[in-house]
């Protein structure tokens, strides 16, 4: 059994590798004549209409982005929120656009992690911990997923429904963010034991992820 064991053994990216495909097929569907996806950046004619499931279209480039308080100033959607507080506010197709740099780099992020990944040795590559990672950032992928499965984009010009939905999609970006942190940081640290921190710095980022992973199951179990 031993020997058969490894062919059946899951890869670390397995788990998000199908979630992002998912991802970018429903770019496709929906925003079909952007003729982008999660791949690269998109282009300035980019989230100008949106194709419902019924394939009726849905003009985006008339609604405006709600005027919204956040209590910090950096983040998610920096560049979106200066504008807000100029004399034009941004239209929607603009800060959908922003939305989609800022998760295109994090997907991107992660698609470079496992690659580095997969150049160290076995030793390193099987520690349970890049598995949780992959776990942990899969179930932030489905959460975004879902908010753009069920998202009503007629509604985005509204500042309740846009500020909730603003919320949730800034607290999964800065999820991806730390988890892809913590993924290039444990890599860095197994493969550096030498450094007297070592086993300290580890054990900081299983707590991390360990902790994420919980939220993750709770919210699974709602």
């Amino acid at each position: 059994m031993g020997l058969f064991s490894n062919f059946f053994k899951p890869k670390v990216g397995d788990e998000s590798k199908e979630t992002i495909s998912k991802l970018r097929q429903w770019i496709r569907t929906h925003f079909p004549d952007s003729g982008y996806t999660y791949y690269s950046k998109p282009s300035g004619n980019a989230y100008r209409v949106y194709r419902t499931d019924s394939g009726s279209q849905l003009k985006l480039s008339g609604i405006q982005v709600p005027l919204i308080q956040l209590n910090h100033d950096t983040g998610f959607f920096a560049s979106v929120r200066n504008a807000f507080f100029g004399y034009k506010r941004p239209m929607l197709p603009t800060f959908l656009i922003d939305y989609h740099n800022k998760i295109h780099q994090e997907i991107s992020r992660f698609e470079d992690n496992l690659k580095k990944l997969s150049c160290l040795s076995s030793s390193i590559r099987e520690d349970d911990l890049f598995l949780e990672i992959d776990h942990v950032f899969n179930t932030r992928l489905k959460i975004l997923y879902n908010e753009l499965l069920f998202c009503k984009f007629d509604k985005l010009g509204e500042s309740s429904y846009f500020s909730g939905l603003f919320r949730r999609i800034n607290a999964v970006y800065g999820d991806m963010q730390n988890l892809n942190t913590d993924f290039l940081d444990y890599m860095y640290a197994m493969t550096n034991t030498e450094y007297e921190n070592t086993k300290q710095d580890l054990e900081m980022i299983r707590m991390r992820v360990t902790a994420m992973s919980d939220v993750a199951k709770q919210q699974s179990d709602l």
